[in-house]
């Protein structure tokens, strides 16, 4: 049987190689080297073969073997690049394939491999020319296309990283990892428009996007977001929908959904896509919030106040959190715990538009519970505006008209009376009997009810009486007239 010569060893050897059977091109390489050491090609082949099996180091002192037997071939330089890079060598990595570079400087490859041991360093900006000049060099290298794109995309440079890869798919139609990365960008695109306040951009670009990948649940979470800016509340929940079932352990796309389920009154399908985002992320914060506001919402507070603080204990720092604590603690009539937690988001945010009003309030009126009658606060504000010389009926204890005026009311009637009631009236009321009316420090009905009394007050009661003229003028400029009721009547359907 014929021995074969080194050639046919070499091919047979090299063969072995690109088809991964690394220990059978391994054995071949040793067997040619035992019959030429001084070859550095079959040093450097052999050295990669080790380097494949895992044995970096190996591999390197087999590759540093060739270079010094041929120290112009750019390809074991490059090579020694890729294994320096492996062991966390970067700087070494970088200068390896700058030395091939210099070695071949029209070969795009090698370009290509230069930005990405660039990239690994953190190098951005002499990456992207790396990648550039590799483009420059073969147009249809598709590697560098990717790499330039992805890390425009990365970069922000949204357009030209598109650019890139459409003018990389006219020349390699069927590459999927091109058109995996163009959705990429286009996803990513869209949701800078969409966060820009352009949604309308964002949806082409996010279609695009779903055309290349269908599958690309991040492409149609930021769609339903898209949608959600235009107001095509049905199309974003089918988006959502999507997301879901390309990605069910999507928390952010099972929050949204539910924000939209409750701002179209399906309370009970929002709560449950809370759930399901909490299901995946129970660190969610703004997912918890969104429970506790759909649960209060349907009067159900101890779940509410255990969202809220579940909320609050993942993200601590929110001051609407805290807020809309305080709101379910005072739901509760939990007006101490409530006034702290007013407070706590007032320290947050010193402008916080709703919890600095409620927090006022309720540091006054803590120590007495409140009484909420359906539709007072919207007659009151009503009659405000058109009735004079009516007459009001506080309770001499519960004094406060604040109560009944919605938190940021610009009334400067409200503001007025708010000053001067406390300053007018003494507390002198027993809250004895039902209690729930007059304990309430709130006024009855509206100002158009003249000879309206809370029910069961053992005290009697102040009437006011004021002229009214508008909203728009302050009631502080207009006098008002004590007189004392004697004989208090009944609420109309007060329990007597």
């Amino acid at each position: 049987m014929a021995v074969p010569d080194a050639d046919q060893l070499w091919a047979t050897a090299v063969e072995h190689h690109l088809a991964g059977r690394l220990a059978e091109a391994e054995t071949l390489y040793l067997q040619l080297l035992s019959d030429d050491p001084s070859s550095a090609k079959t040093q450097h082949m052999l050295g990669m073969a080790e380097f494949q099996q895992g044995r970096a180091s190996q591999g390197l002192e087999r590759v540093e073997s060739a270079i010094a037997l041929d120290p112009n071939v750019a390809r074991y330089h490059g090579h020694r690049g890729f294994i320096l890079a492996s062991m966390g060598q970067l700087d070494d990595a970088v200068n390896a394939h700058r030395t091939a570079v210099v070695i071949a400087p029209d070969t795009a490859d090698l370009q290509n491999n230069l930005g990405t041991a660039l990239l690994n360093r953190g190098n951005t900006a002499d990456a992207l020319d790396a990648f550039r000049e590799a483009l420059r060099l073969d147009p249809a290298l598709t590697a560098a296309a990717n790499n330039l794109a992805s890390l425009l995309t990365n970069s922000g440079q949204h357009a030209e990283a598109m650019e890139t890869l459409r003018s990389a798919l006219t020349l390699s139609p069927g590459d999927g990892a091109l058109k995996q990365t163009l959705a990429t960008a286009l996803n990513n695109l869209g949701a800078v428009n969409e966060t820009a306040g352009d949604p309308a951009t964002a949806e082409v670009l996010l279609r695009e996007a779903m055309a290349l990948q269908p599958a690309f649940a991040k492409a149609w979470f930021n769609l339903g977001k898209a949608l959600t800016g235009l107001h095509r509340f049905d199309d974003a929940m089918s988006a959502y929908r999507n997301a879901i079932a390309h990605d069910p352990e999507m928390a952010d796309a099972y929050n949204n959904l539910g924000i939209l389920l409750k701002a179209a009154g399906q309370i009970d399908a929002a709560v449950e896509q809370y759930r399901n985002a909490l299901q995946r992320n129970p660190n969610q914060s703004s997912a918890q919030n969104n429970l506790g506001n759909a649960l209060r919402s349907t009067g159900r507070f101890i779940e509410a106040e255990t969202a809220y603080r579940k909320a609050i204990a993942s993200d601590p720092a929110v001051a609407a959190y805290w807020s809309n604590l305080g709101s379910v603690l005072d739901a509760q009539e939990k007006s101490e715990a409530a006034l702290e937690a007013f407070a706590q988001a007032i320290a947050l945010r010193p402008d916080f538009s709703e919890a600095p009003q409620q927090h006022r309030q309720r540091k006054e009126e803590s120590w007495r519970p409140r009484w909420r009658p359906g539709g007072v606060s919207t007659a009151l504000l009503k009659s405000s505006r058109t009735t004079r010389g009516r007459t009001v009926t506080v309770c001499t204890r519960c004094t406060s008209i604040r109560t009944i005026l919605p938190s940021g009311s610009p009334s400067n009637i409200a503001r007025g009376m708010r000053n001067m009631l406390p300053a007018l009236l003494r507390p002198t009321c027993c809250h004895a009997g039902n209690g729930r009316a007059c304990a309430s420090g709130m006024l009855l009905h509206s100002f158009a009810t003249t000879a309206s009394r809370f029910s069961r007050c053992r005290s009697s009661t102040i009437t006011i009486a004021a002229s009214l003229r508008s909203s728009s003028t302050a009631m502080s400029r207009y006098p008002m007239r004590l007189r004392r009721n004697s004989a208090p009547s009944r609420i109309p359907g007060a329990t007597p």
